[in-house]
């Protein structure tokens, strides 16, 4: 009996001790030196404002005693130590000269801004970054992209894509030198924002008569937006900017004359993180060509046909207008919708002509001007003259181009033919550039040694360049 009472003695004894030793004897202080703070500035906060009996140690009741800590415009390089301070859940460090940053686990808030950040790996729990002024992308703790920020001193703009109900957000712009509130509800759920431009509203088709007045409207979100609009004639290859104010804005607004009927009309929205180009729309007006004549080549004696196809609200009539190399101006032609003429003589050879297409309310609209050719011989091929070798890194793209130095290519078939050794048989290229004057192939290993050429036809017949062979380096 008396064992069983010396050692509950004992216990009770034990178990006194325990409760009366010290709280630090249960964790071990955090000594405040370069090692665990490396920057001298966040050191010396740490000790001036969390070390509050100044012994150079954090205890663990200074450290539970802590949950915010606002260090901006220290120069701080480094907050390596800030993780020791596992109480914390709002951290400002704002104006510093930060490059990266950890985010502990229980923080539900943090204003990093205008820092050199380039990442940040948020926590489930953050409910609010300010992380203005840095070039960064913030991601989730899967390593998704929840919203990217590049440093603009006019202001930044995060877009929600995906998943409405586990991420909130909204902005604050404020005057001259404040800073930009940013508010954002985390959950696991991946959720990407960008932050460059993406149109919301693209520009469309317009019908619209001589002399009135027409907009175009494409709106993107996007921060500190731009934007520039560009016209397309018909026939063209190259787009042409919009000098006109209004050129400028969301909204393209002019007043219509009978040569803009066909014309395509597309924007681009630009911010610091980048640029997007909208759809394109065209302007009809009451004749719209629905197939524009093409280039055409024959040989020489041959009948070349070109036609335009159109619809109007009224009944339509035609004039093709027709001009030949040396000629000054155009002569009235054919008066229907197809034009054809026998391609034999030396002086017509390269004839111009185009279409004028009238309503009966007076209201026209011309196609674009093509050309009429006729050939005497094959293809003639002026590069390469010789066989060539390319040599190309595995990985990158070789170009192989023929070049027949006629500038109309109307009537000019290209194929693109391959063939994996000298010795082996030849095989068409099915790849849609394999079809044009240019073959574009991405290297792979395995091409080490083929060869390829092309097949130029045009309506007299067939030429095949001389040999390309394709070495493959390292």
């Amino acid at each position: 009996m008396k064992l069983f009472k010396s050692f509950g003695c004992l216990l009770a004894l034990l178990l006194a001790a325990i409760i009366l030793l010290p709280s630090r004897a249960m964790a071990a202080d955090v000594a405040i030196n370069s090692t665990n703070f490396p920057d001298k500035n966040f050191r010396n906060y740490v000790s001036e404002n969390i070390d509050k009996d100044g012994n150079g140690k954090l205890s663990a009741t200074e450290i539970k005693n802590r949950s915010s800590i606002d260090v901006s415009g220290l120069g701080i390089k480094s907050l390596k130590g800030v993780e020791l301070l596992t109480s914390l859940t709002n951290v400002r460090c704002a104006n510093n000269e930060l490059t990266e940053l950890t985010i502990g686990a229980n923080w539900i808030g943090l204003d990093c801004s205008n820092n050199k950040l380039t990442e940040l790996k948020i926590t489930p729990g953050l409910c609010w970054i300010d992380c203005y002024g840095n070039n960064i992308k913030v991601l989730d703790v899967k390593g998704n992209i929840y919203f990217e920020i590049a440093c603009d001193p006019d202001g930044y703009y995060a877009d929600k894509t995906e998943t409405d109900e586990y991420i909130e957000y909204s902005y604050y712009e404020f005057e001259e030198d404040d800073l930009i509130d940013y508010t954002i509800s985390v959950d696991k759920t991946t959720a990407v924002v960008y932050q460059a431009p993406k149109f919301k509203s693209q520009p469309k088709d317009k019908e619209t008569k001589k002399g009135k007045k027409v907009s175009f409207s494409a709106w993107a979100e996007g921060g500190n937006m731009s934007y520039q609009w560009y016209y397309k004639k018909p026939g063209d290859t190259t787009w042409t900017k919009v000098t006109s104010e209004s050129g400028k804005t969301y909204k393209l607004t002019f007043y219509v004359a009978e040569r803009h009927y066909g014309y395509q009309y597309r924007c681009i929205a630009s911010n610091y993180y980048g640029k997007t180009t909208s759809s394109a729309a065209t302007l009809y007006g009451p004749i719209k060509i629905t197939t524009q004549p093409k280039d055409v080549m024959v040989k020489k004696g041959a009948k070349a046909t070109i036609k335009v196809v159109a619809e109007g609200d009224s009944a339509l009539s035609y004039k093709w207008m027709v001009s030949d190399p040396g000629d000054t101006k155009y002569y009235t032609s054919a008066k229907k919708a197809t034009y054809s003429h026998v391609m034999e003589k030396a002086e017509e050879n390269g004839r111009k002509a185009y279409c004028v297409i009238t309503d009966e309310d007076g209201n026209s609209i011309q196609t674009i001007t093509v050309t009429l050719r006729y050939v005497t011989a094959k293809p003639k091929i002026t590069s390469p003259t010789a066989a060539t070798t390319k040599t190309v890194a595995k990985g990158k793209t070789a170009t192989f181009t023929v070049k027949t130095g006629v500038k109309t290519k109307a009537g000019f078939t290209y194929q693109w033919q391959y063939r994996t050794s000298s010795s082996g048989t030849w095989k068409n290229v099915s790849a849609a550039s394999g079809k044009t004057a240019s073959y574009k192939l991405t290297v792979a290993k395995k091409h080490n040694g083929y060869q390829y050429r092309c097949k130029v036809t045009n309506p007299y017949g067939t030429t095949i360049s001389k040999i390309f062979t394709l070495k493959v380096t390292s």
